[in-house]
């Protein structure tokens, strides 16, 4: 996948009322700088995407953030070769929820969004700066880029790694970033990857409401999705299975 900058001159020798379409002077591969220099995740190909609604609503929520270095770091996570075509394609599992082509990347986003919504419901009064924070660890599955290929069939490395534990280093280049521009951060990250899953995975307890957000938004997300599915070729109503879990929606009439 390459990216090529065009740049042009202005040509108008008819004065300010007559419109011409630039010539083309230059074609070449981008420097540094000048990607660099584009808007975040500007780089992420949509045609590529199978979910290029969610990729948009992604792109936006990013730059959207105020952080100046959050975006970066996102950028130094997603807009990397070798990740990122697993990223935009993947399933989020081969037999659970989001298990179709895309779904790493909705997955994220649904978690992402939901952090957000948890922390505006249950501490208003968390600062701007925390709260954009919170929606970051969104990319808590970004190690299945190293467990999975774009189809979703497991890689070598999914036979002897947990994709949690590959989080850490999908994350490295944007956290080295952050260790130098925000290092609390960079610190607070790392605490609410690891110590999230169930059962405090690498021996620390959650210190912050954060970490209990992602935790609870991630299994939400799954859930949601499962539960969508289990109705998905009848009425969503009663009982219904998928797998071997079980869902009811019970039949609830409006009364004037």
């Amino acid at each position: 996948m390459s990216l090529w900058i065009a740049s042009a001159i202005t040509f108008n020798p008819g004065g300010d009322t007559e419109l011409f379409t630039p010539p083309l002077t230059d074609i070449r591969r981008p420097l540094q700088i000048d990607v660099a220099g584009l808007p975040a995740l500007k780089t992420l190909p949509r045609t590529f995407c199978p979910k290029p609604e969610a990729l948009d609503q992604l792109v936006a929520a990013v730059r959207s953030l105020r952080s100046a270095s959050l975006q970066v770091f996102i950028k130094r996570v997603l807009e990397r070769r070798d990740r990122l075509e697993v990223f935009l394609k993947a399933p989020a599992s081969r037999n659970d929820h989001h298990n179709e082509p895309g779904g790493l990347l909705a997955h994220s986003l649904d978690v992402a969004k939901n952090v957000l919504v948890m922390t505006e419901a249950n501490e208003p009064d968390m600062p701007q700066e925390l709260q954009e924070l919170g929606f970051v660890p969104g990319l808590h599955d970004i190690g299945k880029t190293y467990t999975y290929d774009t189809w979703g069939k497991p890689t070598a490395t999914a036979r002897l790694c947990d994709h949690a534990d590959m989080t850490l280093e999908a994350c490295a280049y944007g956290l080295a970033y952050l260790d130098k521009v925000d290092p609390d951060a960079a610190l607070a990250l790392r605490h609410i990857w690891t110590c999230a899953s169930p059962g405090a995975r690498y021996g620390a307890t959650p210190a912050m409401t954060l970490a209990r957000y992602v935790r609870d938004a991630d299994a939400q997300s799954a859930m949601a999705d499962n539960q969508r599915k289990a109705y998905r070729k009848r009425q969503p109503m009663g009982f219904g299975r998928l797998g071997n879990n079980v869902y009811w929606l019970p039949s609830i009439e409006a009364h004037g």
